[in-house]
């Protein structure tokens, strides 16, 4: 089975553009189109000019952890648009093919927990608890594989529901309303 490495976020062709446009993002007239950033922006350029003048009576430390998280939130804010070519896909996306919410909420750990079962080594066990999201063992993902989802071909789980099922969830709801 081959492995294919997935492309780095942190090439030059994706960060140097990403970064010229954070910059030029900082233009107001671009902000004022995001109230978020905007209002961001604004409390920041307020906390930089409060924490060169320092008469307000906070500590120095206090104002510039609150300046440079504010101005990092800012930058990196704005630092990438959404790209065409990858969009987000939310929530979860492998086949969860089940309508328990429990389950929905406790499936990783699941997976996780066969994994720390099956891996060889403690680096590994500990890897599987503390390392990125996906991330497998290499001896568990040979012996038991993972399909991993295409994106482009992405659909929900939708099952039919008889019309029955319809009525009765209908009249359930009309009641409790």
């Amino acid at each position: 089975m081959a492995q294919t490495r997935n492309a780095s976020l942190f090439t030059a062709e994706l960060i140097v553009p990403a970064i010229r446009d954070a910059f030029v993002k900082l233009d107001p007239r671009q902000l004022i189109r995001n109230p978020v950033m905007f209002t961001t922006a604004v409390v920041a350029v307020l906390l930089t000019v409060l924490l060169a003048v320092g008469q307000d009576g906070l500590s120095t430390g206090f104002k510039l952890q609150l300046v440079v998280w504010l101005w990092l939130t800012v930058l990196f804010g704005t630092f990438a648009e959404e790209r065409e070519q990858d969009p987000c896909v939310y929530g979860i996306l492998g086949p969860l093919r089940s309508w328990n919410p429990l389950w929905a909420n406790v499936h990783i750990y699941a997976g996780m927990l066969h994994d720390l079962r099956h891996t060889r080594g403690w680096g590994s066990k500990l890897r599987v608890l503390l390392g990125r999201t996906g991330w497998r063992p290499e001896d568990v993902s040979l012996r038991f594989p993972r399909e991993k989802p295409d994106l482009r071909s992405f659909s929900r789980f939708d099952p039919p529901v008889p019309p029955a099922a319809r009525l009765y969830a209908g009249l359930h709801f009309v009641a409790v309303s």
